[in-house]
């Protein structure tokens, strides 16, 4: 696994009570990594998205000193494949609300959240989460951030769901789970489709021909496969560089919030 290089990281699982609670006396930041059970393609297993939060999380708190929450292995991807477990966009923001709650009841005043999966309706959950909650919890002085950088790095070029980047990236951290020689890819038609819009995995079917009426989605039948990218381009090198640049960008990020919070 990708070596940390720095410090090490704070794991809230391996802290005790009174570890925690003298933890957010001086210290009340914390991150929780969310990630998506869901299939990557042949070559690639379906805990790609917890461990690219996990990861990128603990380097973040490697770096700032910041606590890490025991990573949430679900949330929603939309595909249908086997090894995708999903869980709706309302119940994900309901549950991260939950734990939000907890936090902030046990004197967290700063939260971050690291998502491993950046779905078009997961990122939409998250983020409408994120907006609503101090509407709700508007006697709560809390900030919640959701940190898109490492997702945004991803990003490009026609590579998106178990592509380069994340192919690169878990041969930076776990090289034992990445099978390059099963490399295998759906029809050059859906691949090239779903190179150019990652949503194109997506069956559309309008039920009835109204603007006013939501339309039926599913997975796309004859996809059976699901990488979208060039996974055959990856290196642990490029997984490096990917973790290494996310890393300073939230880094900064989260320190900037911490300074204007007057937190250190």
């Amino acid at each position: 696994m990708g070596g940390l290089n720095m410090g090490e990281p704070i794991l809230w699982s391996h802290k005790t009570v009174a570890e925690i609670r003298e933890y957010m006396s001086k210290r009340p930041t914390v991150i929780l990594p969310i990630g998506c059970t869901e299939q990557h393609g042949y070559h690639l297993p379906t805990c790609v998205d917890i461990l690219n939060a996990e990861e990128i999380s603990k380097r973040v708190s490697a770096e700032t000193g910041i606590m890490v929450l025991p990573t949430v292995n679900y949330s929603y991807s939309g595909g249908e494949l086997h090894g995708t477990v999903n869980v709706s966009p309302n119940v994900l923001a309901l549950y991260i609300e939950e734990i939000c709650l907890s936090l902030a009841s046990q004197g967290a005043k700063n939260i971050i959240i690291i998502p491993g999966h950046g779905g078009s309706e997961n990122m939409t959950a998250l983020l409408a989460f994120r907006d609503m909650f101090l509407r709700k919890h508007n006697h709560l002085d809390v900030v919640i951030a959701v940190m898109n950088a490492y997702l945004m790095n991803l990003c490009g070029e026609g590579d998106w769901h178990a592509g380069r980047a994340e192919t690169s990236l878990m041969l930076y951290w776990a090289p034992h789970l990445v099978h390059l020689d099963r490399i295998s890819y759906d029809s050059e038609e859906l691949l090239d489709m779903m190179r150019k819009n990652p949503d194109a995995y997506q069956d559309i079917q309008k039920i009835v021909d109204s603007p006013q009426a939501g339309p039926r989605i599913r997975q796309r039948r004859d996809i059976q496969v699901g990488v979208m990218g060039y996974p055959e381009e990856a290196s642990a090198q490029i997984g490096k560089e990917i973790a290494d640049k996310s890393v300073k960008e939230i880094v900064e990020t989260i320190k900037e919030i911490e300074r204007q919070r007057g937190v250190l």
